[in-house]
């Protein structure tokens, strides 16, 4: 069986294309919908897609297309911030644990073991019981499940570069240890940082859609993607398929996005 090789910069453009699609519809907002995403119409509830209405209406008569739309004002919101926070603070645990070893690298990886044995929706579950199901805890929800995992990842990158040739020139030269963190081994790891960043960012999108999908997430009258779902999925029993096809491909599209320009760049950098 032949497998097909897509160029890695067929990936990278079309998850650019698909990318800038939605941050312009996420900027754009209600003013480039073609009905109010709120409006409520009863007497059209759950019509079917058509030239008036493209997704179709919900369970409220509003346009599923509107909904959609400026559902990604709710995603993007909060699904690259959380991505961002992650990586960010799991790079800086993971150069600083690289880089220093001994117990305190240790002691990181152990806290990381703790936090990774819990399992992310029982901490999304705690988190969001606890604290309300704001924007800000699901944010700090996600963040904080993605900061061990980018560690490790740039924990191995920098064990990889310690020893080599100008580490050691740098501590010849009495370099202060911050200095060799941020002008020696960041610049050599920014790049699989950055690729972190995105491929967190695609995880951030489900594992917000499924919070929101459970109850755990944003609520209702919330035009994120994982609400719409979660609203009309009990509807799917009786062939009403668009509320629930149009968001859930929404979802598969930006996470590709966020997938194609990750594989793009990594093989720009080989």
């Amino acid at each position: 069986m032949l497998a097909i090789q897509v160029p890695r910069s067929l990936l990278f453009w079309a998850g650019s294309l698909m990318l800038a699609f939605w941050i312009v519809v996420a900027i754009g907002g209600q003013h480039i919908t073609p009905y109010d995403p709120q409006a409520v119409d009863p007497v059209n509830r759950l019509t079917a897609p058509s030239r008036i209405h493209w997704f179709g209406t919900d369970r409220l008569g509003r346009d599923l297309f509107s909904r959609v739309l400026s559902g990604a004002r709710e995603v993007l919101l909060v699904a690259p911030v959380a991505a961002f926070l992650g990586t960010a603070f799991g790079t800086l645990l993971g150069l600083a644990a690289g880089y220093f070893g001994g117990l305190f690298d240790e002691f990181l990886n152990r806290c990381a073991d703790a936090l990774l044995s819990i399992p992310v929706l029982l901490l999304g579950l705690l988190a969001l019981t606890a604290l309300g199901p704001s924007r800000a805890v699901i944010v700090a929800v996600v963040a904080t499940i993605f900061t061990p995992l980018v560690m490790r990842t740039i924990r191995s990158a920098v064990l990889s570069e310690r020893g080599k040739e100008y580490i050691q020139l740098a501590l010849l030269r009495t370099e202060s240890d911050l200095s060799i963190l941020i002008r020696e081994l960041f610049p050599n790891v920014a790049g699989l940082a950055v690729t972190e960043l995105l491929l967190r960012s695609g995880y951030a999108v489900f594992l917000t859609a499924t919070l929101s999908f459970l109850g755990l997430g944003l609520q209702p009258p919330s035009a994120e993607w994982g609400v719409i779902i979660y609203e009309h999925y009990g509807f799917l029993p009786n062939g009403i398929w668009w509320p629930v096809l149009f968001p859930v491909a929404a979802v598969a599209s930006l996470i590709l996005a966020f997938q194609f320009v990750a594989q793009g760049l990594s093989g720009g950098q080989r």
